[in-house]
């Protein structure tokens, strides 16, 4: 079932078409139909989720309460998050990025 379910274009972010073949693939594989606006949400949801996770965990390191090298690693990736979401919201910032 996975073959199935791939994209051709894995080098880049896919295309409307990609996604709409996804999301057909998964629904004839088994799986059930997903509206492509209820699958944005959940990209954005999990992309701020993290966000949040990095966020605390630059934080911890920050207050000292944690000597991770990891979380500090990781504390720094806010932007790339806040980056996403951003993309995600207001695609038409992608061809201006």
């Amino acid at each position: 079932i996975s073959g199935d379910l791939k994209l051709d274009h894995v080098d880049g972010d896919p295309s409307d078409q990609d996604l709409r073949e996804l999301l057909e693939r998964y629904a004839a594989a088994g799986g059930f139909e997903i509206p492509p606006a209820e699958l944005k949400w959940w990209e954005v949801l999990a992309s701020l989720r993290w966000g949040v996770i990095t966020m605390f965990m630059g934080g911890e390191h920050r207050r000292g309460s944690s000597r991770s090298v990891e979380q500090a690693t990781i504390g720094r990736r806010v932007v790339e998050t806040e980056y996403d979401v951003m993309l995600l919201l207001l695609p038409e910032l992608r061809e201006a990025a």
